[in-house]
């Protein structure tokens, strides 16, 4: 797989990620509303670090970064940990755009 398909294999991804917790976990973006505290970037704290290799991060180490009821946090295997990271990422974007709390226009 050459760099472009990578990047476009990566973002179907992701995007698919931000699909599921939508529409089957629903985790809408009123639901995402509302986490006004950090809560969505805490959430893909806690699966980014799940696969960090480093002896002091693991699952249970991890586990205290996650906002919510401890039964909400199911880690996998590294590539779904980094998609559902991906997506929490993505969905805190989303709310504090349509929040007014980043520029609309920022520069990429």
């Amino acid at each position: 797989m050459d760099a472009q398909q990578a990047t476009n294999h990566a973002r179907e991804l992701v995007e698919s990620e931000r699909s599921y917790q939508m529409h089957v976990e629903g985790y809408t973006p009123e639901h995402d509303d509302e986490h006004k505290e950090g809560q969505l970037t805490m959430a893909a704290i806690a699966y980014l670090l799940v696969d960090v290799p480093h002896d002091e991060w693991n699952a249970e180490s991890s586990r205290k970064y996650w906002p919510w009821h401890p039964h909400g946090f199911k880690p996998e295997d590294p590539l779904r940990n980094l998609l559902k990271a991906a997506a929490l990422v993505q969905a805190e974007i989303e709310r504090r755009l349509r929040a007014g709390e980043l520029p609309e226009d920022a520069e990429q």
